[in-house]
């Protein structure tokens, strides 16, 4: 697996560079935020979500897999 290099990412991003980063596609990254606890932010159509929520919900998403 791909190091993720999480300094270099902008503080905030959109769907597409979230979807890009992660290395899923475009309608998961939708799906996931539009749920409840995923850290996006909803600015009328668009979706924005912030780089170091996204680590800690991953870190915490990852924590729950390995029960």
């Amino acid at each position: 697996m791909q190091e993720r290099n999480w300094e270099n990412l902008p503080a905030v991003m959109d769907l597409q560079e979230t979807a890009r980063f992660l290395g899923v596609g475009y309608r998961t990254v939708l799906r996931l935020a539009h749920r409840q606890g995923f850290p996006a932010l909803r600015l009328g159509k668009k979706f924005l979500v912030n780089r170091d929520l996204l680590r800690v919900w991953l870190e915490r998403e990852m924590g729950k897999q390995g029960r």
